[in-house]
């Protein structure tokens, strides 16, 4: 099941607008995992500003106009197909240099992490010539570089 927890405009959030989503089997799950990656601001209040299970009609316009001018910050959890936030992934031993993989270049610096395992830290989408790609950035290389699909096992 989805949950959209929003943020408004005040200082404690941390964002401005928009939501996160979190999939989780229920409420009390999804919240656990919500506060893994956003503490309470104050101690048993949630730090956002309102929560929507994903059957609420709130979800559909938001999913379409957003939220305070933002979208989605970040989905936690997921189906065992998806690679989310807090995923254990497996980079690809064969990666060759300055090959394109899901519309991203595996470059020389990234070259010395193949065969390694990481957690995703942040999934991200961005709009190239080459389409839509979903990137992924590991907790293994300082944030410097982004990944795709293509290059996990």
């Amino acid at each position: 099941m989805k949950f959209y927890y929003t943020f408004g405009t005040g200082s404690q959030f941390p964002y401005r607008g928009g939501w996160v989503e979190v999939n989780a089997s229920d409420r009390n799950e999804a919240d656990k995992k919500f506060r893994a990656y956003y503490p309470d601001y104050n101690d048993g209040i949630l730090n956002c500003s309102s929560i929507f299970e994903e059957n609420n009609p709130t979800v559909i316009e938001m999913l379409q106009k957003g939220n305070l001018g933002s979208f989605c910050h970040r989905v936690i959890g997921a189906d065992d197909k998806s690679i989310y936030t807090g995923y254990k992934i497996k980079i690809r031993k064969d990666l060759d240099i300055n090959k394109k993989y899901g519309g991203l270049n595996f470059c020389v610096d990234m070259a010395e992490h193949r065969g390694k395992d990481a957690f995703v830290l942040l999934c991200d989408n961005i709009e190239s010539t080459d389409g839509s790609i979903k990137m992924y950035t590991l907790d293994i290389c300082d944030k410097r570089w982004q990944w795709t699909e293509a290059m996990f096992e």
